[in-house]
């Protein structure tokens, strides 16, 4: 089984179109196929995830700041 690769996972989470659509498929595949590879994707999903969060609290923080 080949070791994850965290870069190429990070860039194919947060931005696939950045990839090669031969590795888009190729990490889609081991992502598909080996656990250590979907958790490691996973990680990345909840890491975006949570920046969003934040981004729309601020943002919300930041609208919330104007009509005071």
């Amino acid at each position: 089984m080949p070791k994850p690769d965290s870069h190429i996972l990070e860039l194919w989470v947060r931005d696939p179109e950045r990839l090669p659509a031969d590795v888009r498929a190729k990490v889609a595949r081991r992502v598909a196929r080996y656990p250590e590879w979907r958790e490691a994707a996973d990680f990345w999903r909840r890491y975006y995830e949570e920046l969003r969060n934040v981004d729309d609290e601020e943002a919300a923080d930041g609208a919330d700041d104007l009509l005071k």
